[in-house]
């Protein structure tokens, strides 16, 4: 017994997509999309290899599928994608654990597209959850990969391609979770596979696993099958649901499950419907965008998140196609745009990001930015035009015509508008960008010819007075210097500036005079006596200068009384530089007084310097009146002799 995970859904394809993406898929946590040259994309959640790129790495914004330009039909799975090309043949990629890509095997995914079989009359293929189905040209239609619930429409799993009985009048066909929907070009409706919710419509909960007629009706027309529940439409526009209803995507007003279709609600305008996971998204003839069951894109199980009638989306009436993968769906408007919305988990949405979506948002390429005014010196050519975006082209119109040559000659005053072309989509909003000729050249900026700097010092610290000035390393031409490129000593450097587009021919020279020279060595707090002067700081340089302040002012004179507790800078000066910083001293003076005592003092016969009396605290006896070394207790004294006391 196999557990049923009621969280997966399918396939969905929107034909006719916006702008220049001619089909697109979306599947539980991926999107593929086929472009109108021909060329395959895809994007989002990548470790079964669904996207097709040789690889197993997750995308979130659109990546081309090989080379080939021929590829018209898609449909995403649950992991697994096929395709069929212009020739009829027929392709699938991904996930194959249940032999879903028919090619003969299971278990062995596949990164990238390889062909089914040598058929050429593949007409249209749709992926299941684990399983595929395919209609050929004649009618018939096929199936193959997971049948446990009888999806298959007949008794056994099928790892190539089997047709389902005999029939050839098959004209549609959807497939949900683990049901299929098909209607017969006699439009009659038809279902089969897992029927645990009465989503076959047959008004029982027995699977069936071959295709059993619905009611009697003959003007069925759009079906499709979500994870456990069933939408059409009939040709008279009215809307019809049944299966599973938990949260409310029967939207018939209640959460009740109903076992054979019913009619919802009176409106004939019913344009098109596409079932998710248990949500339903739909389209009215009025342009209106409606929406029920769970609302992608919000969280929580409560009224703003969950409808069970149909609920419009916002204001706009002008949508034209929408399709819905798991949680997450893609819609275009009549203008061509392409819009988005739901879970963006593994990048499925294609908007470069993981964040989820609350309301449809534009997917399609927007116009570039730049300056609404582009000013052009004198005279110019498109190329010289400046938006940002990807891929620019350029034209004469806000929209259609056909794209100016890069050498087309600007005109004063004239508006150009520029497209961006992004995963091969050109944007249908431009740029509007007026251009504004200027024939007059300016003249060089002004300032100082020489420019002195302390240490290191770059471009960005030249000084000129003008407008939008630029350096150069040259007279003229070259290239403009980065802001950050560190100044040469006794190198030149010429700065233009621009105005209204143009760009003086002359330049400002202007020579640099980078001072390296560093500060002299010294101790930082210098102690000294009463009295001392800036004579008496010691200091390590070359031509030393003394300070009061650490930049500017004027030396000191060397009889400069010394203060104590206050800071001296000293500067050293090498050839013509004088040092920008300067080594910073404490200066300490010593104030205190000398001790006391009678000058002259008598001793018998002999007498030691310990025998000398003075009033003082720890006293020093000295042989000289400044400097010299302590005395010794035990020096002998000597008549007539003056000895020097300190305390």
């Amino acid at each position: 017994m196999r557990v049923f995970w009621a969280f997966f859904l399918f396939c969905t394809t929107v034909s006719s997509m916006a702008q220049c993406w001619k089909e697109i898929s979306a599947g539980i946590y991926h999107s593929a999309a086929i472009h109108q040259d021909g060329t395959l994309w895809a994007w989002g959640f990548n470790e079964n290899g669904q996207l097709g790129d040789g690889t197993i790495t997750n995308r979130n914004t659109p990546v081309q599928i090989g080379n080939a330009t021929n590829w018209v039909e898609l449909s995403t799975g649950g992991n697994h994608v096929l395709a069929i090309q212009s020739d009829g043949s027929l392709w699938a990629w991904g996930h194959n654990f249940w032999g879903q890509l028919g090619d003969g095997t299971f278990g062995n995914q596949r990164n990238a597209p390889i062909r089914i079989g040598s058929a050429t009359n593949w007409k249209s293929v749709i992926a299941g959850r684990e399983f595929s189905l395919a209609l050929k040209t004649d009618g018939s239609l096929w199936s193959w990969g997971d049948n446990f619930y009888g999806q298959l429409g007949h008794s056994q799993n099928q790892f190539v391609p089997n047709q389902i009985g005999t029939a050839t009048d098959w004209q549609s066909i959807s497939a949900g979770g683990n049901h299929v929907l098909a209607v017969k070009t006699d439009g009659t409706l038809w279902a089969w596979g897992l029927n645990l919710h009465g989503e076959l419509g047959d008004g029982t909960t027995t699977n069936r696993s071959t295709p059993v007629k619905i009611g009697v009706d003959t003007n069925w027309s759009i079906v499709s099958a979500g994870n456990d529940f069933s939408i059409a439409l009939k040709t008279d526009g009215t809307l019809w649901t049944w299966g599973h209803n938990d949260f409310g995507q029967l939207g018939d007003g209640t959460f009740d499950d109903k076992v054979v279709p019913g009619k919802r609600g009176n409106s004939t305008n019913w344009r098109t419907i596409t079932a998710g996971l248990d949500h339903v998204l739909a389209i009215r003839d009025d342009g209106t965008l409606w929406a029920w069951g769970w609302i992608i894109g919000k969280f929580g199980f409560n009224t703003d998140n969950t409808k069970n009638i149909p609920t419009k989306i916002g204001t706009d009436a002008d949508w034209l196609s929408v399709k819905t993968g798991d949680r997450h769906a893609f819609a275009t408007k009549t203008n061509e745009s392409l819009w988005g919305w739901g879970e963006g988990a593994w990048g499925k949405l294609g908007n470069d990001s993981w964040v989820d979506v609350s309301a449809p948002e534009l997917l399609s390429a927007q116009a570039p930015t730049g300056d609404a005014v582009q000013k052009i010196c004198v005279s110019g050519t498109v190329s010289n035009l400046l938006p940002s975006g990807a891929n620019i082209k350029w034209y004469d119109s806000p929209s259609g015509g056909a794209p100016l040559s890069a050498n087309t000659a600007l005109v004063h005053g004239n508006q150009y508008y520029a497209s961006q072309t992004k995963w091969g989509c050109e944007s249908i909003a431009r740029l509007a960008v007026t251009v504004s000729i200027n024939t007059i050249l300016p003249s060089a900026p002004s300032g100082a010819t020489i420019q002195t700097f302390c240490g290191s010092a770059t471009v960005v610290g030249l000084s000129a007075t003008g407008a939008d000035i630029r350096w150069y390393s040259v007279v003229s031409g070259g290239l403009p210097l980065a802001t950050s490129t560190a100044l040469v000593n006794g190198v030149h450097y010429f700065a233009s500036q621009t105005i209204n587009g143009c760009e003086s021919t002359t330049r400002l020279d202007v020579l640099a005079s980078v001072n390296m020279v560093d500060p002299p060595t010294g101790a930082i707090s210098q102690t000294f006596c009463e009295g001392a002067t800036v004579a008496n700081l010691m200091a390590t340089g070359s031509a030393l200068k003394w300070y009061s302040s650490p930049a500017g002012g004027i030396p000191l004179s060397p009889s400069t009384l010394l203060i104590s507790g206050v800071h001296y800078y000293a500067s050293q000066t090498i050839g013509s530089f004088e040092s920008c910083s300067r080594l910073n001293v404490l200066a300490l003076v010593n104030t205190t007084l000398p001790p006391t005592g009678q000058q002259s003092q008598f001793f018998c016969n002999s007498g030691t310097v310990a025998d000398l009396k003075a009033t003082g605290s720890l006293i020093k006896w000295y042989s000289t009146e400044t400097g010299g070394i302590a005395l010794p207790t035990s020096f002998s004294l000597i008549d007539g002799v003056d000895y020097f006391g300190t305390q």
